[in-house]
């Protein structure tokens, strides 16, 4: 902790994370058949880590790479399986005393369980209940879909028609806002609390100095299914930026509830272009950055700058 307070090593990501980096060792893990059942949630400290683990022991088991999407059709080795939901740190999974005798009479009795008879060992729970499962991350059931910041504060997925314009956003060191994230990092122990503040509109909305853009009512039911990515062009006016994205859903009685974030470091924009996820469209919907030392470097002042923001999956 104090070596990153004194912006030392630990600050970036150097050998101490690397020897501790659990996709390092995703192809010993299979080498040497080892089966593993991981279970964690959309609201969890480990909500990004928990699907990559999946799909880079499912990648491992065939020879591929553990930093690539899995491939649409790949087919998915139940020795490797993956429950997320909507749950926390302190509330993650379902069933889990199930789940686990039947795992380790399985693996340690050689009993059949029947916990391996699923050609899809992903396991999704959603916010409304329902419960599907997958072969692929990212699902093979979805497909890349681009919304456009447009002018006004609107979000559609046509490319916007005016090509100038702009929103101004505020650092702020601190915010009043009741965001999720108080209960993420906090490992699930604020749960309580944010369920309390998100009564409060004025709390749960965008704050002074923020900027929204939202796509109006919906049609018809919209399925979010894995990563997301955000590209943004801004202008700075100092040589450091940050931003922090939430993904808010609004419901029809006003209420507002976070559904998944990220956050960029304007230093830290480097993209490692061999480990990030395109989306077919010139995008990302997981960039990938090194977050190294060597990598890090000054946001250029007063020019228009990109940064390709990782926002965490949501489903």
């Amino acid at each position: 902790g104090i070596d990153i307070l004194i912006q030392g090593d630990r600050v970036y990501d150097s050998a101490y994370w690397q020897e501790r980096a659990p996709q390092r060792v995703l192809d010993k893990i299979v080498a040497n058949d080892v089966p593993a059942y991981l279970v964690g949630g959309q609201y969890d400290v480990f909500q990004r880590g928990e699907p990559l683990l999946y799909s880079g022991l499912q990648n491992a088991s065939l020879g591929r790479s553990v930093w690539d999407p899995m491939t649409k059709g790949q087919v998915a080795n139940p020795k490797w399986q993956l429950q997320t939901g909507p749950f926390d740190h302190s509330t993650a999974g379902q069933n889990l005393d199930e789940i686990e005798l039947r795992w380790f009479d399985q693996w340690l009795k050689g009993e059949d369980t029947g916990i391996l008879d699923t050609s899809r060992p992903m396991h999704i729970h959603e916010t409304t209940g329902d419960v599907y499962d997958l072969a692929d991350y990212p699902s093979e059931k979805a497909n890349p879909a681009r919304y456009y910041l447009q002018p006004g504060g609107t979000l559609a997925p046509t490319t916007p028609t005016v090509t100038t314009g702009a929103s101004t956003v505020v650092w702020k060191g601190v915010t009043l806002a009741c965001a999720r994230s108080l209960n993420q990092w906090g490992a699930g122990l604020f749960g309580a609390v944010y369920e309390a503040c998100k009564k409060l509109p004025l709390l749960s909305a965008p704050q002074p100095g923020d900027t929204a853009y939202d796509t109006g009512p919906m049609t018809k039911d919209l399925r979010l299914a894995g990563p997301i990515g955000l590209r943004l062009s801004a202008i700075s006016n100092r040589p450091e930026t940050m931003f922090v994205v939430t993904l808010q859903d609004v419901g029809p009685d006003g209420s507002i509830t976070d559904l998944t974030a990220g956050g960029q470091l304007g230093s830290a924009r480097s993209i490692d272009t061999s480990k990030s996820w395109s989306d077919g469209q010139g995008g990302y919907v997981l960039p990938y950055h090194p977050q190294t030392k060597a990598t890090a470097s000054p946001v250029p002042t007063g020019k228009v700058t990109t940064y390709d923001i990782e926002i965490r999956p949501a489903f």
